[in-house]
This record gives C-alpha cells, structure tokens and sequence, in this order.
C-alpha cells in the first residue's frame, strides 16, 4: 500500500507520490525490494496493474473471486474464480505441505474446494 498523508484535523493531504507504487511496474518493484534469494513467491492479484508481477513472481495467480478480468486470466499463470482464499492452496502449495495439512486435521479443508 502506499503511504497517505492527513493534517492533524484528519484532512487528507496526499500520497507518496515519489513511491514505486505511482508507477507502471510498481508493483513488480516492490516485490523485488522484498524478495529473498531462495524464497518462493506466489503473487495473487485481481487487476490489471498486477499483471506485471508475473516476471518477479514464480507463480502469478489471478483472482476472479469477485471480478472476472480477462485481461488477468489470459495472463495469468492459474486463475481462480472461488470467492474463497482456500481455494489458493491447491495451486501455491508444495504436495508435502498439502500432505501435512491434512495430516494435522485440516483435511476438509482441500474437500470443499
């Protein structure tokens, strides 16, 4: 999210116009910022300015829980149209994390999806 700025009666000043977020591929230079060497990433998003994480992420994941874009699910690595963020798990999880949820009770869990 980007920074907002108020006045101390609450009056809304602006944003941080300076952040990478003002920008086309903001998202996708954040996400690099944040990145660790070694770390997986799964990028979910809805619309199209997040489309441009898809080279920075390993997985890019479309969600069209509330809105459908096809803009975002041609590009997409794996779309999703459940409402629900379960229904996530079955594509950014390893098979030994799915294993060990259901292991530890959470079974149901990937039923329902």
């Amino acid at each position: 999210a980007n920074d907002m700025y108020f006045k101390a009666d609450g009056t809304y000043l602006g944003i941080d116009e300076k952040s990478p977020l003002c920008t086309d591929n903001g998202k996708a230079v954040v996400l690099r910022e944040h990145t660790r060497e070694g770390e997986r990433v799964v990028f979910v998003g809805d619309g199209s300015s997040d489309v441009c994480t898809k080279g920075v992420a390993d997985l890019f994941v479309g969600f069209g829980g509330v809105v459908r874009r096809p803009f975002v699910e041609e590009r997409a690595d794996a779309y999703i149209t459940d409402s629900r963020m379960a229904a996530l798990l079955p594509i950014i999880l390893q098979p030994g994390e799915i294993a060990k949820l259901q292991k530890n009770g959470f079974e149901n869990l990937f039923g329902a999806i």
